[in-house]
């Protein structure tokens, strides 16, 4: 497992490229990857997740003003099956490792 707490960091052989705040947290798992987001005077009401052109971004809207995060994913996420839940202003999203590591490409 790797945890990485920094404004910036890289993870190429998995899932995130960069992060960019410090309320985050990604955990980088044999199967999956965990992202943690401590939100505090959040709730899943005025949070939404989009994921576009390969970017995982998160929104929250509340009385503490509006935050936004943002997560580039590689192939190698499993984009169909993230989940999440947001729980005491703590938003987990679990993006799983796809099971297809390499793809045969039939010539014609």
């Amino acid at each position: 497992m790797r945890t990485c707490d920094y404004r910036y960091f890289d993870f190429y052989n998995f899932g995130f490229d960069k992060v960019e705040d410090r309320t985050a947290k990604v955990e980088t798992l044999d199967d999956k990857s965990l992202i943690t987001i401590d939100v505090p005077g959040y709730n899943k009401c005025g949070a939404k997740i989009v994921l576009e052109n390969n970017v995982l971004l998160v929104y929250f809207t509340g009385k503490r003003g509006d935050k936004k995060y943002k997560f580039k994913i590689n192939e190698l996420a499993d984009i169909e099956n993230i989940t999440s839940k947001m729980e005491d202003g703590v938003l987990e999203i679990s993006v799983p490792k796809s099971k297809e590591k390499t793809k045969e490409v039939k010539i014609e």
